[in-house]
């Protein structure tokens, strides 16, 4: 369940603009992906927390700007092809490190939050 409103919120953010707002979208899904690879414990966790927690401003205001975008319908067709293999891999390698992280209790304690605003920020 969790996974399908992520994917359709990350499909929304590709299908609401064009142009650089999907390629800045992109770049931080992969930053977050990167940054919840590197964490390994407790420590590691409460360290990444504040990196979360920017990146999550960051796609916030993202989405914002592409919320304010109105493009047609075919355009976004287009978008989606473009974008779609690169969109794929970068969800699947994100929804991985999520389920990850959410599966460790220690993990998903020290995390909470960012990861709240994360999910947030990409609707």
């Amino acid at each position: 369940m969790r996974r399908t409103v992520f994917l359709s919120a990350c499909l929304a953010l590709v299908a609401a603009c064009g142009g650089d707002p999907i390629e800045e979208s992109m770049d931080i899904m992969e930053d977050m992906a990167s940054v919840l690879e590197d964490i390994k414990d407790e420590s590691s966790a409460k360290a990444a927390k504040p990196k979360l927690e920017k990146l999550a401003e960051r796609m916030k205001a993202v989405q914002e700007e592409m919320n304010e975008d109105e493009m047609p319908p075919e355009e976004r067709m287009e978008k989606l092809k473009e974008y779609g293999e690169r969109m794929e891999k970068v969800q699947k390698r994100l929804m991985k490190e999520m389920f990850r992280i959410a599966s460790d209790p220690k993990l998903s304690a020290a995390l909470d939050e960012a990861m709240k605003d994360m999910d947030r920020a990409m609707r």
